[in-house]
C-alpha cells in the first residue's frame, strides 16, 4: 500500500481502458449468467388470470419511474418486445450472451401443484436447441398471488403444493431432460439447479 495521506473518496477516479469481457476459456471458477425471467409471451394462465395475450411487457409497458420517482428504462431498440418463443429471438439471446462474454443463462421454472406453467420456452430450447449455450434452471417455487409479490397472502390463482414422494418424482421425471441435455451447467460433473 502506498504510504502518505489517501485522496478524498469523491478526488478519486477510476477509469476503465477496454469494457468488461469475460473470457470463459481462462478457467475461472465464478462465471457470469444471465439470469432469465421468461413471462414474455402469451399463454393460458395468464390468459385466463390477466386476460388475452396479456404478458409481462405489459406491465414493463405501464411503469413510468420506480418507487423513488426515477425514470424507468424501456427495452433498448435492438432487443424491443420480443416474444420469447420466437427461434429468432432465442437464437439472438445465445448471440448477445456469447459476444458480450457471459458464460451461460438461468431460466426462472414454474412448477405448480404437480405440473409445469409457462414451460413454452424451455419446451421448445430442448426441440431446437436456440439459444445455443450453457444453460441452468431456477425453480420458483411460491404460488402465484395477484400481489406479484411471492407471497401466499391476499388472492391466489396458481396454489404451490408440494404432494409426496410421487409429486416429487414426476417433478424429478419432468426436469430429467433438461439436466441430461448437453448444454446444461454443471460443476465438477453436478446438475446445477437452483431453488427460490
Amino acid at each position: 500500500f502506498p504510504s502518505g495521506p489517501r485522496k478524498p473518496a469523491d478526488k478519486i477516479t477510476t477509469q476503465l481502458t477496454t469494457p468488461f469481457r469475460h473470457d470463459v476459456s481462462a478457467g475461472y471458477s465464478i462465471k457470469p449468467i444471465v439470469y432469465i425471467f421468461p413471462q414474455y409471451y402469451p399463454f393460458e394462465q395468464n390468459d385466463r388470470i390477466w386476460g388475452k395475450n396479456f404478458t409481462e411487457w405489459d406491465n414493463v409497458r405501464k411503469a413510468t419511474h420506480n418507487q423513488y420517482g426515477l425514470e424507468t428504462i424501456r427495452p433498448h431498440e435492438s432487443i424491443g418486445y420480443y416474444n420469447g418463443l420466437d427461434f429468432s429471438t432465442r437464437q439472438r439471446h445465445g448471440r448477445l450472451i456469447r459476444d458480450n462474454g457471459f458464460y451461460g443463462l438461468v431460466y426462472h421454472h414454474y412448477w405448480m401443484s404437480g405440473t409445469p406453467v409457462m414451460d413454452h420456452i424451455l419446451q421448445a430450447m430442448l426441440l431446437d436447441g436456440e439459444p445455443n449455450t450453457p444453460f441452468m434452471l431456477i425453480w420458483a417455487n411460491g404460488p402465484w398471488t395477484a400481489n406479484w409479490d411471492g407471497l401466499d397472502s391476499g388472492v391466489v390463482f396458481l396454489a404451490q403444493d408440494y404432494g409426496d414422494v410421487t409429486k416429487w418424482r414426476e417433478h424429478f421425471d419432468w426436469l430429467l431432460p433438461f439436466f441430461r441435455h448437453p448444454n446444461y451447467i454443471r460443476s465438477e460433473g453436478k446438475v446445477q439447479f437452483l431453488l427460490y
